[in-house]
């Protein structure tokens, strides 16, 4: 749990497996009950229930998905099959690549958000 300082109000992130899977309306009205404010990082391959008040897609290649509006897409490159030019037609308010990139000091990966142009706030092309 993080504190959003803008607001003051705490607010819950829900990641990891297919959080979609677990959460509901009832969970969610019970978070908003007590003054959260909820954020979901999910697959896409579920449909998400009503009052989550950020949703990020992270885009898996070859993952089928039903969420196409939503806050944020997120799709993390290199990743065989993954096309972002594809989810240009998407409806979602905020489009990143991520690379991912190993360190060689230790091993890890580490991810560096580029937003996408959307498409709907240009005439020409991107």
């Amino acid at each position: 749990m993080s504190m959003n300082t803008e607001h003051s109000r705490p607010f819950v992130v829900c990641t990891s497996g297919e959080p979609l899977l677990q959460r509901d309306k009832p969970l969610i009205d019970a978070l908003h009950e007590v003054g959260f404010e909820i954020t979901i990082e999910t697959n896409g391959t579920q449909p998400a229930p009503p009052g989550i008040d950020w949703i990020c897609v992270s885009l898996k290649a070859g993952a089928e998905f039903v969420l196409s509006a939503a806050d944020e897409l997120k799709v993390i490159l290199p990743q065989q099959g993954a096309d972002p030019l594809g989810s240009e037609n998407l409806d979602f308010q905020h489009f990143f690549l991520r690379p991912m990139e190993a360190d060689a000091d230790d091993g890890e990966h580490h991810f560096a958000p580029i937003p996408i142009p959307n498409r709907r706030d240009h005439d020409g092309p991107l």
